[in-house]
């Protein structure tokens, strides 16, 4: 590293270390500093007295300083690469890292990316753990307007770094005033705005620095959250500050004292040093929202010393913004009454200085913005009977005079208003319970998932499971008598469960959620709905297709009872062709995958993730029929899906490769498919771990493609793993348990060890024998590979009859060109010449030979 930037970032570490400490105290710690930073003293001394008498002067000289020495170590990075990514230019620097935007270098595809990397002056331990931390954040978010993680790694320093959807865009005060947008448009765009960050929190993650340069908008209007670089964790402890780690109070203290949260949109409780909670990011949302709808901030702290600007935030109240925009102008004095009101409330409320004042949660805030804009009661109103009236006639504002007049006289009955305020008291009725709800939810993450004492807990590492666990015990418990509450955690327990694999623990929890729902109203049967769907999910990752093609029975039904079909029913049809294809029913699970991305394109035209569930599962059960350049051309727009939906790096885009090297395997093309189960295996193993239902499936398909290319060495470790692996995670019973024995047994039979292989062809066949209808073709499949070790054991009349049976079923089911049938005639075709009847082995040859 060049010495000047050495020395730079060694005093700007002296100095915030001594900025905070007493003048004595300073004197003391610069007798302990070893002589290479002695002759730093003087200038530290100079800076340090600066500091005391100029507020904020200083610290304005560092950045200007820092940001000169970044700009010179910026410029010599580009033309970097790293990995497969070559650094074009750059394109800004934040607190703690530099962003470059970068380019695939290695022709796999065209693809500019954002790369943003820890800057080399500012590496020290502590930032280089907050920027790994930021890697974490990012890979636990999937939302279509949060800047997709897309690759991540590490430099040949020691840096990480980590590779972004690259968002070309402007800021969103920016986007909203070139493009001219009007008051609704731009409320429809903080909305958006306020899913993106509820979508984090949800995620147990605080954004901590909402301000429009993390919040882009692109030519087409799709804004994009950028920059979790000081998102912080929600922690069991909160909201008491007591209750912090010494690790997060020192991450806040690194925060306040880097200034990295910017001052304008910094909530009193970052400035004050509080606890960090959603509150926090709902006051930024409340000074945004104030700069959108009236082009101001909600204080002046322009030309303000540090001191001056922090106090006001924490104590001043700014003006309702529509008093901020007051002026003698028509159109000032039009935009004043169109925010005067509910608007006015709304703002206000998300900027209390009390974080438990604010709205309960962003999802409260983004409601009440979007019932004033449908024209109805907000949650923050006084709900009385003028301001009903004022909203009715408000929305009826374009009637006719004969039509008002009559409406008058309806109200003046009390007929049409004792509707209206039964509405608006099961609205104001809503927004209680949700924010008690809200509140009761807070308390109990607080209580249950606090982290365990490590005396108590043997000092040994908790898992997520355990911890899981333990907060699904004390449910039952501790929110006895508020079944809404409980149910809504135990759909949250049941999502977090089948995320990581635990289908079993996931099928519990849905269960116990249905029970609490009951059976009436409309918002019930939506959650129902979706509770119906889950459950399914978590049957069919247990291979209980049956069980979760009853369950799809009363979700379909929900379906069709509902006029506009939600994006739960796509779901539910994807599972059912699931259920059918696994039972033996390939053109009813046609028919399901079909209807489902046939709804999914007209309702869902944006839904990629689903999309490529959708085209995956479709894709296997037509490749399952034998139409293999269908099924494959299915399986690549899935990847593409994938890619869209979630970058390279996510387990949708894993399964989705996975799939497509079966499809290719199944078409002989090993060549092609090899490397790509090798990709999908490293993106699994690395994401969701070698005991997850779908890295163990890919690990068994990569078996059964080695063996297939007639590599058993190779073969029969992966086999034994896979095997080991499906027993112990999934349990012997497992359909993926009987396929790993399957392919096991061919592996062993092909390495020359017929009888082992026979044991575990027989136990994989009376595992499907168990679990899967009379007939199905895989019964018949392992009956195939039963009859081959029993042919290479010298056993020809058993091998014969097994053989026999096995293919007749199978070209019953799969037709005499599937790659089974094939290979059981193939196998036919051997037995008859080792047994001497040369007509009946030409016969099966024939049928064996590949189609042209």
């Amino acid at each position: 590293m060049d010495v000047d930037v050495e020395r730079h970032r060694r005093l700007r570490e002296l100095f915030h270390a001594a900025v905070e400490l007493a003048p004595a105290e300073r004197e003391r710690r610069f007798a302990t500093l070893p002589e290479p930073d002695a002759d730093l003293v003087a200038e530290l001394r100079s800076l340090l007295a600066a500091h005391d008498t100029a507020g904020d002067f200083v610290a304005d000289g560092l950045a200007a300083h820092q940001r000169e020495m970044a700009r010179e170590v910026g410029a010599s990075l580009v033309g970097r690469r790293l990995g497969p990514y070559v650094l074009e230019r750059l394109l800004g620097r934040g607190g703690m890292g530099a962003v470059y935007l970068g380019q695939r270098a290695d022709d796999a595809f065209r693809h500019q990316v954002a790369i943003k990397l820890v800057r080399p002056e500012l590496a020290s331990p502590e930032l280089v753990r907050r920027f790994r931390a930021e890697r974490q954040t990012l890979a636990s978010l999937s939302h279509p307007n949060i800047a997709r993680l897309l690759d991540g790694g590490t430099t040949a320093d020691g840096l990480p770094f980590l590779v972004m959807e690259y968002v070309a865009g402007v800021p969103v005060e920016e986007h909203c005033d070139a493009e001219g947008l009007d008051l609704a448009a731009r409320l429809e765009l903080f909305c958006t705005i306020c899913d993106a960050v509820e979508h984090a929190h949800r995620n147990l993650i605080v954004h901590r620095d909402l301000k429009p340069g993390n919040l882009l908008v692109s030519a087409e209007g799709e804004v994009k959250l950028l920059d979790f670089g000081i998102a912080k964790l929600l922690e069991a402890g909160e909201p008491g500050a007591e209750n912090q780690t010494a690790e997060s109070q020192a991450a806040d203290n690194l925060t306040r004292v880097h200034g990295y949260a910017t001052l304008a949109f910094a909530s009193p409780e970052q400035i004050a040093g509080g606890p960090i909670t959603t509150a926090t990011d709902v006051y930024s949302l409340g000074v945004l929202l104030y700069r959108l709808l009236t082009g101001r901030s909600p204080y002046e702290l322009s030309d303000k010393p540090l001191a001056a600007a922090a106090r006001i935030v924490c104590e001043e109240t700014p003006p309702p913004p529509s008093k901020a925009v007051s002026a003698p102008s028509a159109e000032a004095r039009k935009r004043a009454r169109a925010l005067a009101g509910d608007l006015d409330q709304i703002v206000l409320t998300a900027l209390r200085k009390e974080p438990a004042r604010r709205y309960g949660s962003v999802a409260e805030l983004a409601r009440d913005v979007r019932r004033h804009l449908a024209g109805l009661p907000v949650g923050v109103r006084p709900d009385t009977f003028g301001y009903r009236l004022a909203k009715l006639a408000r929305r009826n504002r374009a009637a006719s005079v004969a039509t008002a007049l009559a409406l008058l006289a309806l109200i003046g009955g009390l007929a049409g208003y004792a509707g209206q305020a039964r509405v608006a008291r099961a609205e104001a009725r809503r927004a209680t319970v949700e924010r008690a709800k809200a509140e009761q939810v807070s308390a109990f993450l607080r209580r249950a998932l606090a982290s365990p004492d490590p005396v108590l807990g043997g000092g040994r590492q908790v898992s997520v499971a355990e911890i899981l666990d333990r907060a699904s015990v004390r449910l039952s418990g501790d929110l006895a008598g508020q079944p809404e509450v409980e149910a809504s955690l135990r759909e949250t327990l049941g999502e977090t469960y089948l995320n990581l694999g635990l289908s079993r623990e996931a099928e519990r929890e849905f269960r116990r959620a249905l029970g609490l729902l009951g059976r009436s109203g409309e918002d019930r049967d939506a959650r129902r709905l979706a509770d119906r769907v889950e459950l399914a999910q978590a049957l069919s990752d247990q291979g209980r297709w049956s069980a979760a093609g009853t369950e799809m029975r009363p979700a379909l039904a929900l379906c069709h009872a509902r006029r506009e079909r939600p994006l739960a029913c796509v779901h539910a049809l994807d599972l059912l062709g699931v259920a059918q294809q696994n039972l033996g029913r390939p053109e009813e699970s046609a028919a399901a995958g079909r209807e489902a991305l046939a709804l999914l394109r007209s309702r869902f035209p944006r839904e990629r993730f689903e999309l490529a569930s959708v085209l995956n599962n479709l894709g296997i059960c037509l490749g399952n029929q034998g139409k293999l350049r269908e099924a494959e051309a299915l399986h690549r727009q899935a990847v593409a899906a994938a890619r869209e939906a979630r970058g390279e790096r996510h387990p949708l885009t894993a399964e989705a490769i996975a799939n497509l090297a079966g499809v290719l395997d199944m078409q002989g093309r090993y060549a092609e498919a090899a490397p790509l189960y090798r990709e999908a295996l490293g993106v699994q193993e690395a994401l969701i771990g070698e005991r997850h239902f779908h890295f163990i499936t890919t690990l068994t398909s990569y078996a059964n493609l080695l063996w297939l290319m007639k590599r058993p060495r190779e073969a029969e470790p992966v086999a034994r793993r896979a095997l080991a692996l499906a027993r112990d995670a999934l349990g012997a019973e497992h359909p993926l348990a009987a396929y790993a024995e399957n392919i096991l047994g061919c592996v062993l039979l092909d390495a020359g060890k017929p009888a082992e292989a026979e044991g575990h062809i027989r136990t994989a066949l009376a595992a499907r024998r168990r679990s899967l209808p009379e007939g199905h073709w895989l019964i018949a499949s392992a009956r195939s590979n039963l009859g081959a070790a029993l042919l290479a054991q010298g056993r020809s009349a058993e091998a014969e009859r097994e053989l026999l049976a096995a293919y007749a079923a199978l070209t019953a089911s799969r037709g005499p060109r599937h790659e089974k049938s094939r290979l059981t005639a193939e196998r036919l075709a051997r037995l008859y010449a080792v047994t001497g009847k040369p007509a009946e082995a030409r016969r099966y040859g024939e049928l064996a030979a590949p189609p042209l």
